[in-house]
């Protein structure tokens, strides 16, 4: 008897969920993993800009100030 009533007591307070809003099946996490992949892949020149021009200029100025020194 106090089992039951345990467990209609759980029930009450914490009922079992039975959908989901988001469904992951077995092809989800290979579709974003290629995705990502794919992303980073197609954005590499851009990321190589980003940090490649700024440290041209620094290199440059760099340079530039150890001629004038002399």
């Amino acid at each position: 008897m106090i089992f039951k009533l345990v467990e209609m007591a759980q029930n009450f307070f914490f009922p079992e969920v039975q959908a989901s809003i988001i469904e992951f099946t077995t092809g989800t996490m290979d579709g974003i993993t290629a995705y990502m992949g794919n992303l980073f892949t197609d954005l590499a020149p851009v990321i190589a800009l980003v940090i490649g021009l700024p440290l041209a200029f620094w290199a440059i100025r760099r340079i530039i100030g150890l001629v004038r020194a002399r």
